[in-house]
């Protein structure tokens, strides 16, 4: 039985709750809210007949409709094309791409390069993503690298100048680990799409992923990429997505000819990811580092009971770095780069590139301090750097460069009189300084002539020389025969003198210095000009 405050309470109550149904305040409108328009993703994809096989970017397209995400899906492809073909300038396909690049605003492009290329010419593809990346930031997209399948019967490569013949999971490897590096290295997304091919294989090998030719994609194989794709682009799983075979959403029946059931398993393989936290770091000689990786898959994926949640960590190169394959924690032995592999009971890998340096301590060059050059010569320094194994880079520096130059390799250039301090500094800050004269030349055409004058025993001797714009002033020196010294007789300012009171019959010899402000600047003496006093 309620009391009385006990009414009163629940009669105000309901006072207000009546109030507040009919309430409206001043300016407010009772209107049905619209829906929130969801933003348009335009994915741009450039690639070969491995992106192109069963319109694969539009399968992309629609699992993100399927799960509201409007797109817009357009692709440049060309059939066993590379990717340097498609940087190339000169190329009319790179033509279109920068078009479109300015022609449309693009959230995403995704770049796929030929198996050929990153296998063996990996240095190559860099350049060639390196480029791309350039004009798609420019164009305020994202770059998304694509890792394809690898040929199912195997195939030979040419590496290291050797025709090797690769099975199909040593060239997935292969792949996987050179599309990481290039992903660390130029710090782009990665969606290792072909390591789900080599999974898929094992857990369901009742579907196929390949095309007659054991090379394209089948239906089912476009699907793992696209799914795999779409994770990577959208940073979320295509598994339970309702974008499959018979479903009112596919209305251009672009999964025509893949099994509902093949789907859906399909969509189980790709659900599983491995996310590192971090994609390249660098750790100092003798010191430790760790590597953090997260697997990541949905809770209710069957293929979760047939493996673990735990991840191994494996060092590439265990004379750059050791790990320990359980927590991913490293020390680093020698510098050197190399990747650490996080492996899940499933065969998914990541990779993180590591580099291990090891500073300068100390910083010599061989060449003596105070060295004279004159203009146009040029000079290599030869550096060394302790201990033997530093990987430290050098910043060459000229106090002035007008006077003396230095390239990024330490060559210096002599450009007009005068001297500059060059410097060497190392990554670890140790530095050493070197100073550089560019001296006058030596004057040259020096003559000596007698001035007729009506004195008997004496004459005046007129010395010229060609004149040397940089000189400030010239010394002027004189030796008589039987002397072996010369000696200076006079500073002359310009490319004259007259030596007065010479004895006749006596022999002259004379040299001229160009002098500048700084005497170590100044020219050496000239030949001599010889002359007899008659």
């Amino acid at each position: 039985m309620k009391t009385n405050w006990m009414k009163k309470i629940s009669c105000t109550l309901c006072i207000i709750l009546f109030a507040l149904c009919f309430y409206s305040p001043v300016g407010a409108e009772n209107v049905d809210a619209k829906p929130e328009e969801k933003t348009t993703i335009h994915i741009l994809f450039i690639g070969n007949s491995s992106t192109y096989y069963n319109q694969m970017p539009k399968i992309v397209g629609g699992l993100a409709e399927a799960n509201g995400i409007p797109t817009e899906i357009s692709s440049i492809t060309a059939g066993n094309y590379k990717l340097t073909q498609f940087a190339d300038e000169t190329n009319a396909y790179h033509t279109q791409i920068v078009e479109m690049l300015k022609k449309e605003k693009w959230d995403y492009v995704v770049l796929q390069d030929h198996r050929e290329s990153i296998i063996q010419n990996l240095s190559e593809s860099k350049e060639a993503v390196m480029s791309l990346k350039k004009l798609i930031d420019e164009a305020g997209a994202q770059t998304i690298l694509y890792e394809t399948q690898a040929d199912l019967n195997g195939r030979s490569f040419k590496i290291n100048d050797m025709s090797v013949f690769l099975d199909q999971e040593q060239i997935q490897y292969l792949l996987n680990q050179n599309y990481y590096q290039l992903s660390n290295q130029l710090n782009v997304t990665l969606s290792p799409a072909g390591m789900n091919y080599v999974k898929c294989m094992q857990v369901y090998p009742e579907i196929n992923l390949y095309y007659t030719d054991s090379q394209h994609p089948s239906i089912a194989g476009s699907y793992l990429a696209a799914c795999s794709l779409y994770e990577t682009i959208f940073d979320d799983t295509a598994y339970g997505n309702e974008f499959v075979p018979g479903s009112e959403l596919d209305t251009n029946s672009l999964l025509k000819g893949l099994d509902l059931e093949e789907a859906q398993k399909l969509q189980e393989v790709a659900d599983e990811r491995i996310k590192i936290k971090k994609k390249s770091q660098s750790v100092i000689k003798g010191f430790t580092g760790e590597i953090t990786a997260e697997r990541i898959t949905s809770e209710d994926n069957p293929l979760n009971a047939k493996f673990s949640d735990s991840v191994k960590y494996i060092s590439l190169d265990d004379k750059v770095l050791s790990v320990n394959q359980h927590n991913g924690t490293f020390t680093a032995i020698n510098p050197g780069e190399t990747m650490i592999m996080v492996l899940s009971d499933s065969g998914l890998m990541a990779l993180s590139s590591v580099t291990v340096t090891q500073p300068a301590t100390s910083i010599s060059i061989a060449e003596a301090s105070g060295t004279k050059l004159y203009r146009g010569d040029k000079l290599a320094y030869t550096v060394s750097l302790a201990p033997l194994d530093s990987t430290d880079n050098i910043k060459w520096t000229s106090s002035n460069p007008s006077i003396v130059s230095v390239s990024n390799s330490g060559e210096i250039t002599a450009k007009k009189i005068g001297s500059a301090t060059i410097t060497a500094t190392a990554d670890s800050g140790v530095k050493v300084s070197r100073t550089v004269y560019v001296r006058l030349k030596e004057v040259t055409k020096v003559k000596a002539k007698k001035i007729k004058t009506k004195q008997k025993k004496k004459a005046s001797v007129k010395v010229t020389w060609k004149k040397n714009s940089a000189a400030v002033v010239y010394y002027v020196y004189r030796r008589v025969k039987g002397k072996s010294k010369y000696k200076k007789i006079a500073n002359a300012y310009s490319a004259k003198y007259t030596d007065k009171n010479r004895v006749k019959g006596k022999t002259y010899y004379y040299k001229i210095r160009a002098v500048y402000s700084n005497t170590k600047c100044n020219s050496l003496k000239s030949a001599y000009a010889k002359i007899t006093v008659k």
